[in-house]
């Protein structure tokens, strides 16, 4: 920030910022999340904002608001007349079992082990009954995978 001259700096300083905050060259973009890019259809795209969504791993496990876990097979694109509805259709694990108890529940914070027989057949459900992102580990000598809460 320049100052014009050298009398009243502080008064030149408010001055400019207040200049800088009346011009139109800092606008804000108000996005409201989720936003779905689907420019190319097999590679849909779902911006939770601080998290991405797609039906490719790692990029494509859920915790949903109800606790259920699931994985996304496809995303679905609904159009209507009013609008497009986006739904993600694949696996819901409702069975969470913990791994480790001490030094406490690993559910608690957000560790789980899931029984892929225990899986449901494919479901849908909406983009708005997501909370948060996970991720699947497939754990050695065993069919059940380890569910971890990512920190976003």
């Amino acid at each position: 920030m320049k100052l014009k001259v050298a009398g009243k700096p502080l008064e030149q300083i408010v001055n400019r910022l207040s200049e800088r905050d009346n011009t139109n060259s800092f606008q804000c973009i108000d996005q409201t999340f989720p936003l779905v890019d689907y420019k190319n259809i097999n590679d849909i795209k779902v911006d939770f904002g601080s998290f991405v969504l797609t039906k490719n791993a790692p990029n494509n496990c859920c915790i949903l608001k109800d606790g259920g876990i699931f994985e996304i097979n496809d995303i679905v694109l609904h159009k209507t007349s009013q609008h497009n509805e986006v739904h993600f259709a694949g696996l819901l694990y409702s069975k969470k079992v913990s791994l480790f108890t001490s030094p406490c529940d690993s559910q608690e914070i957000g560790i789980c082990v899931l029984c892929i027989e225990e899986a449901s057949k494919v479901v849908n459900i909406t983009i708005n009954d997501v909370r948060k992102k996970c991720m699947f580990i497939k754990l050695p000598q065993s069919s059940d995978i380890l569910s971890i809460t990512l920190l976003h």
